[in-house]
């Protein structure tokens, strides 16, 4: 019971985190907050080295992830990513966003067709239609198709 309490809060704060940093990114909230910092630190507050996302390359963070994948850290790691190439695209730093967006696009992968079973967020494959097209947008070559 402890550990399933735990864990709905632990939910419940990532679910915070998240709409907060998509509220920054579509401008929602006053300036003065950097995008950048809050991605990192909540990235580090759910046990992901976003050093790591950022740097890794797809195949890398694949290895790291496998044999076995921990379907929750691995979206939540995902969604990062995709907000950052969001981020990034909006910032019109075209290579960080298709960086963002490979490495995300992999680890929805991984978690798919289960998805992480987040109820009320977007599952794998709904994130996987909108990195294809962003991907397809930014005139990725071979980007579209999966």
């Amino acid at each position: 019971m402890a550990q399933r309490d735990y864990l709905l809060r632990m939910i419940e704060q990532m679910g915070q985190v998240l709409i907060r940093l998509r509220k920054m990114l579509a401008g929602e909230l006053a300036g003065g907050e950097r995008f950048q910092q809050h991605l990192d630190d909540a990235a580090t507050r759910f046990g992901i080295t976003p050093g790591l996302l950022r740097e890794a390359t797809p195949e890398t963070l694949a290895m790291l992830l496998a044999p076995t994948v921990d379907p929750s850290r691995c979206w939540l790691a995902a969604e990062l990513l995709y907000l950052e190439g969001l981020e990034a695209e909006a910032d019109a730093r075209r290579d960080d966003a298709i960086s963002a967006y490979e490495k995300a696009r992999l680890l929805f992968r991984l978690i798919e067709p289960a998805g992480a079973m987040l109820t009320g967020w977007p599952e794998g494959a709904a994130r996987l239609d909108t990195i294809r097209q962003r991907l397809a947008a930014l005139d990725v070559p071979g980007g579209d198709p999966d």
